[in-house]
């Protein structure tokens, strides 16, 4: 009996004094890594879906996007971004950029290079009367809008004075300089502005059959160039604290093809899309929206978009700081 006594004596002292060790040491927490704590400063994506806001990334800060189109009637591919912010005044970008293309049944993603560049000072757009201001330059590279291996679309072998397409091959890129007048509030943000497209083509020709000749014969096409001036612009609502609400609407080059004449065409057609942007944490976002096109024949050809943001702060912003 005695035995068991002291036992228990024993265990409550031990009990007793872990508990006054465990006041008396004090608590210990993880140390997180200089470089993640970056990341509770990142700042919201400086886009829509696609049109270009007024606002700039912070210096130093990346922006990682990717994703792509869904429809029943095609798959467009996918979409990559990525942007680097500079100086709070200015953002480079490597990017890929859409046309409609309504020659062959193949995707039109063009290579592009970005640069905007804000012309108002960061400490005026602060301002609650003050809007943001910026220019940027959307350039892409030479891409085959049509090639000897591409499915011509039925529409355009349809036999015309004898003359029927068979196969075409031609190349295009276009620069973009975009005007950009917005604002960003607690409510949401609204920017608008004026876009002027130089769309350019070479190396276009053309096989066509001949039903009086029953033969085959090459016509050249002579480069074009064309110039676009359109508004655009995007509005966005935060609906609760993690999902905005937004839309756009932008203008993009159509290439198309002249029964009549036999000739490749090249137009203004509209974008619009509409979704939601869900805040899955500060620094990454999901993008999910309806994407329609003045040139598709019916809400049959919608596509549903879908993407992500990634922000990554490299340096410590003055208002992340301790």
């Amino acid at each position: 009996m005695r035995s068991k006594h002291l036992f228990l004596f024993i265990l409550l002292s031990g009990l007793f004094f872990n508990l006054i060790a465990q006041e008396d040491t004090p608590e210990v927490k993880p140390k997180v890594p200089g470089f993640f704590k970056n990341f509770k400063t990142a700042t919201e994506p400086a886009r829509f879906f696609f049109a270009p806001t007024s606002g700039i990334l912070r210096s130093m800060e990346i922006m990682v996007s990717s994703g792509g189109f869904f429809g029943m009637e095609n798959n467009t591919g996918i979409f990559k971004n990525f942007t680097l912010g500079l100086g709070n005044i200015a953002e480079v970008e490597f990017a890929t950029s859409n046309s409609s293309n309504q020659i062959s049944e193949e995707s039109s993603t063009f290579p592009t290079s970005v640069l905007k560049a804000s012309l108002i000072p960061e400490r005026l757009a602060n301002y609650w009367f003050m809007p943001q201001v910026a220019l940027q330059l959307r350039s892409t590279g030479w891409r085959n809008v049509a090639s000897e291996q591409s499915k011509i679309r039925p529409e355009n072998s349809e036999t015309v004075d004898g003359l029927s397409l068979r196969t075409l091959n031609i190349s295009s890129r276009f620069t973009t300089l975009y005007f950009i007048i917005g604002k960003d509030t607690e409510y949401g943000g609204i920017h608008l502005g004026m876009s002027l497209m130089d769309i350019r083509t070479r190396h276009g020709s053309q096989w066509m059959f001949n039903e009086a000749l029953m033969d085959y014969e090459l016509r050249q096409i002579p480069e074009l160039k064309k110039e676009i001036l359109a508004p655009f612009g995007g509005i966005y609502i935060r609906a609760n604290p993690q999902t905005w609400l937004m839309a756009e609407v932008e203008p993009m080059p159509h290439f198309g093809y002249e029964l009549k004449t036999h000739e490749v065409s090249i137009r203004r057609t509209w974008l619009g899309i509409g979704g939601v942007r869900f805040f899955v944490l500060p620094w990454l976002t999901v993008d999910a929206g309806v994407k329609y096109q003045s040139d598709f024949d019916g809400i049959a050809d919608a596509e549903i978009n879908l993407g992500f943001n990634l922000m990554i702060p490299l340096v410590k912003t003055r208002d992340g700081e301790e």
